[in-house]
């Protein structure tokens, strides 16, 4: 393992960090390319994730949860090609202003809008997600708190219980001592 990698580990991935890696993700196939390249730029964006620790946290927890929003992205991909080609024909017959006024007439050119708000309902849903997530976190490390509180309390208890059971054992052990002195005076007739 080299320096960079270690420095590169996290423990646990944040809500932010998740938002950042599926909004790389969904760039990344929209812009026709790969959900590896997307791995690479969220992970220059997370500089605390490695390319590897993207692509298991998008393909173990995140895929499912945002495939309409992945399978929107790639008919956006379908569609700036689908631009891109309208675009290029007309640059060998047309002025750019009627292939651009064409786009629009074939309903290319709201698709990008409709894809991005059904992104953002996406996200938003995902972040409303969280949210309950967290609160209930919240309230687990409010009782794990006051669990650890208790144990505490017990600890001092039991604590207290042994420093009194060791005083007894050690009256005990006297009492012992005491009794064979008292029976020796005893069998000697002192």
């Amino acid at each position: 393992m080299n320096d960079s990698t270690a420095l590169k580990k996290s423990p646990i991935w944040t809500a932010s960090e998740d938002i950042i890696l599926v909004q790389a993700i969904l760039e990344s196939v929209s812009q026709g390319k790969t959900q590896l390249y997307g791995f690479e730029v969220a992970s220059e964006r997370l500089q605390s994730r490695t390319s590897g620790s993207c692509g298991f946290r998008w393909n173990s927890e995140l895929r499912d949860k945002h495939k309409s929003a992945l399978e929107k992205a790639k008919k956006l991909k379908n569609a700036n090609k689908a631009k891109l080609t309208l675009v290029e024909d007309s640059n060998q017959s047309q002025p750019a202003e009627k292939s651009e006024e064409k786009a629009k007439q074939s309903g290319l050119a709201s698709i990008d809008i409709n894809d991005m708000q059904e992104t953002i309902k996406s996200m938003q849903t995902f972040l409303k997600d969280m949210s309950r997530s967290l609160n209930l976190l919240k309230q687990a490390h409010v009782t794990i708190e006051k669990k650890d509180i208790e144990v505490t309390n017990l600890q001092q208890t039991v604590e207290g219980q042994r420093d009194r059971i060791k005083n007894l054992e050690h009256i005990e052990n006297q009492w012992r001592e005491f009794s064979a002195f008292a029976d020796k005076v005893r069998s000697k007739g002192i």
